[in-house]
Order: C-alpha cells, then sequence, then structure tokens
C-alpha cells in the first residue's frame, strides 16, 4: 500500500478494518508534553495594566476587544489521540502537525482570555496505533498521568468509544475529530448523546454528508438516475445501500449496484466490472482509502465509462488526476487546495501550513487546524475552563455564525436526531474534476436537525 495515496478521507475506513481484523510520514511528528492542566501565576503590574483581552481567532481570525486586561497568566493542556506510527500515520502525523499549527495560532492571537486570566494553550499527543487499545493507552495517559481536560481525536468510531469510556469518567471533555457514522446508520458505536455528556463532534459524521454529493449528481446530470456503490468490505458500510436507498430516493435516484472491496486490494478491475454489469448513469466511490478512489476512476474510465464518478470522503480532489491525464466528470465532497475560490479561512490556514510545512502540507493538516480553533472558541464563550461548563456553553450555539470553521460560519446542532445538541455543523465543499484540471465548486449547507 503506498503510504502517500492513504490520506484522511479514506484512513479512516482503512483504521476500522484493522481494528475488525486485529481489534488490534505525512506532516512531521507529535509532540510528548508533561504540561500540567493548568498552572497559574501573576503576571507583572505592567504587563496586566497594557496587555488588550484578545478573543480566540475564528476561523483563522484574530478580534481584539477593550476590556480589563487579564492580571494573570496560566497554562492549558489540550490532548490528542491520532497514530502516529504504523499504517495510518501519514493521515495521523498530517492532523497532529494541523493541531500544533492551531495551537501555535491560538497563541499568536493572544491565547485565550477568562476573566482576569490569560491562558496560554499547550498540546501534547499520545499515538493510539490506529487500534483501539491503543486509544484506550492514549486517553488514560493523556487523562489520567497529564490530567488534560480536552482530549481531541482520533479517526475511527471503535477509537471514539475507546476514548469516552476513559475520559467521560474522568470528566474530561472529548471533542471527536473525525466520526464516521451517525446516528442513522444501523450499528454505529461512539455516538454522543444524553448519557454521554462530554462528547461532542467537531463535524457532522460522514454520513449525514453524503447527500451533499447526491444533490449535486442530480443537480449537474438530470439524466443519471441509476448509481453503482462501491465501499471497503467491512460491516459498518454493511447498511450502506439501505441507507442510500432512504436517503438519495427521494432525490430520485435508485441503487442498482452494491459492491465492496478489500483494504489491501491494488486490482481495481475486478470490483469495478461488477459495478459496471450493474448498467449504472454514475458510480459512487463511498467509503474508500485514495488508492481505492483513484484505481475505480481509472478502471472505470478504461472499461469505456463515461459516466460520472463521485465520492463522499473529505478528499483532496487533486489526488485523482492520478487516475490518467484529462480525467473528467469527478466530483466529491474534499477541496482543491490550489484553487483561489476557497473560503478565506480556507485559504489563509492553508497559506499558514504551507509556511510551516512546504511540500509535506497536505489536506489532512487542515482538519486539526480548524478543530484547534473551534475548540479555542468554544472555551472562549463559555468563559471557562471547566469542561462541562464548556460542553453547556457548547449546547446553545445553535445560530449561524455563532462559531466559525475553516468552510464558513457554523453552529450547534443535533438535538432532534441525538436528544441532545453535540455536534458542529459547518458548511460542506463540493469540488471537481473537468478535463484533468482540479477546481472548487462552491460550499453547501447541511442540516442535522
Amino acid at each position: 500500500m503506498n503510504k502517500k495515496r492513504i490520506g484522511l478521507g479514506g484512513i479512516a475506513v482503512v483504521l476500522l478494518m484493522l481494528v475488525l481484523v486485529v481489534s488490534l510520514a505525512s506532516c512531521g511528528s507529535g509532540t510528548t508534553t508533561t504540561t500540567a492542566a493548568t498552572t497559574a501565576t501573576t503576571s507583572p503590574a505592567t504587563t496586566a495594566s497594557t496587555a488588550p483581552a484578545t478573543t480566540a481567532p475564528s476561523g483563522g481570525e484574530t478580534s481584539t476587544t477593550v476590556a480589563v486586561a487579564p492580571t494573570k497568566t496560566a497554562t492549558l493542556l489540550i490532548g490528542g489521540s491520532m497514530p502516529l506510527s504504523g499504517p495510518a500515520s501519514v493521515a495521523g502525523l498530517a492532523v497532529d502537525n494541523g493541531w500544533k499549527a492551531g495551537i501555535d495560532k491560538v497563541n499568536a492571537s493572544g491565547g485565550i482570555t477568562i476573566g482576569d486570566t490569560n491562558y496560554t494553550l499547550k498540546f501534547t499527543a499520545e499515538d493510539s496505533k490506529g487500534t483501539t487499545d491503543g486509544a484506550t493507552t492514549a486517553a488514560t495517559k493523556l487523562v489520567l498521568q497529564d490530567n488534560a481536560k480536552f482530549i481531541i481525536g482520533d479517526i475511527s468510531d471503535n477509537m471514539a468509544a475507546a476514548i469516552y469510556a476513559v475520559s467521560g469518567k474522568a470528566g474530561a471533555l472529548y471533542f471527536n475529530t473525525l466520526p464516521v457514522n451517525g446516528i442513522d446508520v444501523k450499528g454505529a458505536i461512539g455516538q454522543p448523546g444524553p448519557s454521554s455528556p462530554l462528547l461532542l463532534d467537531s463535524v457532522p459524521p460522514e454520513s449525514y454528508e453524503d447527500i451533499v454529493a447526491a444533490k449535486y449528481l442530480v443537480e449537474n446530470y438530470p439524466n443519471a438516475k441509476k448509481v453503482a456503490v462501491a465501499a471497503i468490505s467491512f460491516s459498518d458500510y454493511d447498511a450502506y445501500k439501505d441507507l442510500y436507498t432512504k436517503n438519495w430516493g427521494p432525490l430520485g435516484l435508485t441503487i442498482v449496484g452494491f459492491e465492496r472491496f478489500d483494504a489491501t486490494t491494488s486490482d481495481f478491475v475486478p470490483v469495478t466490472t461488477k459495478l459496471l454489469a450493474s448498467k449504472p448513469d454514475a458510480i459512487c466511490v463511498s467509503r474508500a482509502a485514495i488508492p481505492g478512489l483513484i484505481g475505480i476512476v481509472k478502471a472505470a474510465r478504461e472499461q469505456g465509462f463515461t459516466g460520472p464518478i463521485f465520492y463522499c470522503t473529505p478528499t483532496d480532489i487533486s489526488l485523482v488526476t492520478q487516475a490518467g491525464q484529462k480525467v473528467t466528470d469527478v466530483f466529491g465532497t474534499g477541496l482543491a487546495p490550489d484553487d483561489p475560490n476557497l473560503p478565506q479561512g480556507d485559504k489563509d490556514a492553508i497559506a499558514d501550513l504551507k509556511a510551516k510545512y512546504g511540500k509535506d502540507f497536505t489536506t489532512d493538516c487542515l482538519v486539526g487546524y480548524g478543530q484547534i480553533l473551534l475548540l479555542a472558541q468554544m472555551i472562549t464563550k463559555a468563559q471557562s475552563v471547566d469542561p462541562a461548563k464548556v460542553a453547556e456553553t457548547f449546547a446553545t450555539l445553535t445560530n449561524p455564525g455563532d462559531l466559525q470553521a475553516l468552510n464558513g460560519p457554523a453552529y450547534v446542532s443535533g438535538k432532534q436526531t441525538y436528544g441532545v445538541n453535540c455536534l458542529v455543523v459547518r458548511p460542506v465543499p463540493i469540488s471537481r474534476i473537468v478535463d484533468g484540471k482540479a477546481e472548487f465548486v462552491r460550499m453547501n449547507d447541511i442540516t442535522v436537525p
């Protein structure tokens, strides 16, 4: 498996396969800090009398307001769990360095001011190794030894459940980085809700975002009614044929084929041949690592399929150009990072990350970067470092613009679906490839009531 081609858009599916089978570097390495959760000292009077109160950056921007200057300083530890070694480490290291760059951004913008105290963020990451056992060990170290009260990570639902089993009992807030399956998916685990008051999702689960790509298909390819779906072969996606039939049927789409492939597949001709046997108008690569997406696009075009091909993961669309010259009519819910028409928050973050990591930048870094900025906003709005208070305030941020994500105005929702407002909803991108050129199309609003 080519590690340079396995990004966050597909790494979650690989991780979940590894978890089921075993139970078990993109942007540098993780940090190992042992700073206590919060340590306060009194600032010199001259500093306190002149320092303005600064709010946490919102989507990459900083706003300074006139307020009583803080008289004390403290550090606030954020703990991260992410695969920093093993098959998932390419994406894991990218997210980790996005976190670190986000921490630097918040601190450079003045940290977080709560009352008379200005907090500098500290960060430490533990290697989950892409396994549930590893995630449990990481969470135990972060929460019980390092005393971190705010935990972020990981990149599979199995690991989310493992982390919260530790963090929830200890009273730490767990801000899930990449939820995959929503409560609408049969058998989904690691879900927020009334029984998990300190488990919050930093983005909607991918299963709620899939509708964006389906709607784009209907709008731009009105004659494409029959869809063949490909997904990696593990139990988490067994329910997706029924899920798509339920959610996409009202759009006039019919699922005519549903084929699976193993995580280690390198020859995608057989699965593509099966997809084409169902006579589809369009192909959806629902869940796949980047080699699978590229492989199916390449095999489909080589076999003469000229219809649209789309995907439902946050994969960088420009990577699909590896399927061949002049690839066209491919689109999905990822970004085209070099497009000048991206939202300003994304452009600012990409510029910052490229300045730090150069050619090693990948769009996976944006996931960690944006999550840190959201967490800083949440703590600032709560005016507290008490996890329960932050979670309580989080649930009230229900108006678009109450939070600012890299993709645009964001808000908190989920009460009707989960019984509590527990996840951040923000715009979802659509990007496409036309005649070999990757381009950002637009942001799309979704709802998770």
